[in-house]
């Protein structure tokens, strides 16, 4: 152990390249085997190494394939047949891809040197801008320090990088291979308080520097142009280089916040949240302005009314990108329990999904009206074990995943539809 410490000490000095060798020679150490954590039931995977290819024997590519076992905490939709999913076994990140819609998987996990001291969560401390290009941070803990990992290939190798000592990760997004943000915020002392700092990257996640440290405004103009410290980050999403949009919960009401210089400055919307269509209700909260492409002018951001320990969902439309925003209420009943935060998920402006229990309902007009797809007899009793919903994303009007999990126990699985979600089967 105290010679990888030493060689991922040089890596870090030197930074120099991280491969995901180690991960996957362990792996194939246990070929045909399932590993399992003795506290952990996680789902068997079929897991390829990166040797295996298609002009290959059948023989000699079944001598390719492993079964291993493993707790999933996430998951995230790449294309119609790309996916990656991910857990932590003992420190150790475990990410793998499938490119055959979870026939197999790879393991594309960085260095298991590189410790992880909890779960990572996309959007967060991991983001994927396609199938090829990925990073993944590290926060800080302890004796460590929050360091940022790259890959260029799709997992096979992976370039480590640090960040500024002072980031307090919150939310990460690419935009393009080499643009990309980071949202740092921190604890302020007074109740309902966050400061909020914004990074930006011009080479890749190389390199990262205040948003405004270009800028030299006087000391009104950055109090009267950037994120106020009232009010908690929820999230952050940018349509293109120069417009973003960052959500923010002020006591029980949210806050768009939207910007027109990649980050420089923030001014409040007025387009969205207005209490006398919303209604009155003990608090409603918002998730962050999501479009259906890259570039795209329609986006969705979802509403959620709570009243008493109930919940329900509405929502707002754009299709000029965010500059004026839709509201449409959404029919759907109040919901309670552990998946009543759960948001409807729209692929684009007209069709999405949202579960109630184990049922699945889906609107082809806006939210306008929902239909109650037929019950999947795979989807209930897996519920039955596995409660609570982690996840539930469309890439298409077929394809979907949804990751269900059992806390107590330290159990998930993972599911897809090949239908819009009148069938499901384990993945």
């Amino acid at each position: 152990m105290s010679n990888w410490r030493g060689v991922l000490i040089t890596l870090v000095a030197g930074c120099l390249l991280l491969t995901a060798c180690t991960s996957r020679q362990n792996d194939s150490n246990t070929a045909a085997l399932k590993e399992k954590d003795v506290q952990e039931d996680g789902q068997v995977l079929t897991v390829i190494t990166p040797t295996a290819s298609k002009t290959q024997s059948a023989a000699s590519e079944a001598n390719q394939k492993y079964q291993i076992q493993t707790r999933l905490t996430d998951f995230q939709l790449l294309s119609d047949t790309t996916g990656i999913a991910w857990g932590l076994t003992r420190g150790e990140l475990r990410l793998y891809m499938t490119q055959d819609n979870g026939e197999t998987w790879t393991n594309i996990s960085p260095a298991a040197t590189v410790q992880f001291p909890k779960s990572i969560s996309y959007g967060k401390e991991m983001f994927f801008l396609d199938p090829k290009h990925g990073w993944i941070v590290r926060k800080a803990q302890g004796n460590t320090e929050s360091i940022i990992l790259r890959t260029e290939d799709g997992g096979t190798s992976w370039k480590i990088g640090t960040l500024p000592k002072e980031v307090e990760l919150n939310s990460l997004f690419f935009l393009t291979t080499s643009r990309g943000w980071l949202m740092s915020t921190t604890d302020s002392g007074l109740p309902g308080n966050q400061k909020k700092t914004l990074y930006s990257t011009y080479d890749g996640g190389m390199s990262w520097s205040k948003s405004n440290d270009r800028l030299e405004e006087s000391l009104k103009e950055k109090q009267s142009n950037q994120l106020p410290d009232f009010g908690y980050f929820l999230g952050m999403v940018f349509r293109n280089v120069q417009q973003g949009f960052v959500m923010l919960q002020e006591l029980n009401s949210p806050k768009l916040y939207v910007t027109s210089d990649g980050g420089r400055h923030w001014k409040e919307s007025s387009a969205v949240f207005n209490k006398q269509i919303l209604g009155k209700f003990d608090k409603y909260t918002a998730s962050t302005p999501y479009f259906f492409s890259a570039g795209d002018h329609n986006g969705f951001v979802p509403v959620m009314y709570t009243q008493g320990m109930s919940n329900k969902f509405s929502g707002y439309f754009t299709s000029d990108g965010g500059n004026s925003f839709r509201y449409v209420s959404f029919p759907l009943a109040w919901q309670t329990g552990m998946n009543s935060m759960l948001a409807p998920t729209f692929l684009n402006d007209k069709e999405g999904w949202n579960l109630q229990g184990s049922a699945l309902y889906h609107t082809v007009d806006q939210g306008k009206t929902w239909t109650k797809l037929p019950e999947s007899e795979k989807l209930t009793t897996t519920m039955e074990e596995y409660p609570e919903v982690v996840k539930l994303q469309f890439f298409s009007s077929k394809l979907g995943w949804i990751l269900v999990q059992n806390s107590k126990e330290r159990t998930s699985r993972l599911l897809q539809t090949q239908d819009g979600g009148i069938s499901w089967h384990m993945l």
